[in-house]
């Protein structure tokens, strides 16, 4: 069947260039095989081809054109890499390092945001070795300044001032005396 379309195809080229679309129309209408063309005009009839072709193949095929195309895009030699770096760095964030719905708490930016932290555990992490390193010594201090007559009685007026206040609060402080 396809050496009959292919035949036909040839067929109709060689009319069309000949100018005789009518002669050839009118014997390939005669042959069994074919379908008369309903159209009465001087135009070649068109056949239909149906073609499946499997989702996950056009599915893999756009994927492929897609990543090429962005990484195409975000090629180093554009600087969009640059660009984006740059700009994720220089955000506008709160102190946390987040963005705030309030403009005026964006006040520092990401990057300063992101130092400040690295310092920050820089100074805890060498404050907990450094105490470690001399704990025996923090803990002679501290009892030394707990056993003193002036640490002590600060000691004492902070409890009973602690204890006044939540008395005279009636939310903080109650007092219940078991019945007999």
């Amino acid at each position: 069947m396809a050496t009959d379309i292919n035949t036909d195809f040839d067929r109709a080229r060689r009319a069309i260039a000949e100018g005789r679309i009518s002669e050839e129309r009118d014997a390939m209408d005669a042959d069994e095989n074919r379908v008369p063309d309903a159209r009465k005009d001087n135009t070649m009839a068109t056949d239909q081809v149906d073609v499946k072709i499997s989702e996950d193949l056009v599915r893999g095929i756009i994927e492929t054109k897609v990543q090429a195309a962005i990484t195409e895009a975000l090629s180093p030699q554009k600087g969009i890499v640059e660009r984006v770096v740059g700009a994720a760095l220089s955000m506008k964030v709160d102190d946390t390092g987040k963005r705030s719905s309030y403009a005026s708490d964006n006040k520092l930016t990401y990057l300063e945001v992101l130092c400040r932290k690295v310092v920050q555990a820089a100074a805890e992490s060498a404050i907990e070795k450094w105490a470690a390193e001399r704990q025996a010594v923090l803990e002679a201090e501290f009892l030394r300044q707990l056993q003193t007559k002036k640490t002590s009685s600060q000691l004492v007026r902070a409890c009973v001032d602690g204890l006044a206040d939540a008395v005279h609060s009636r939310w903080r402080f109650s007092v219940c005396f078991p019945g007999k």
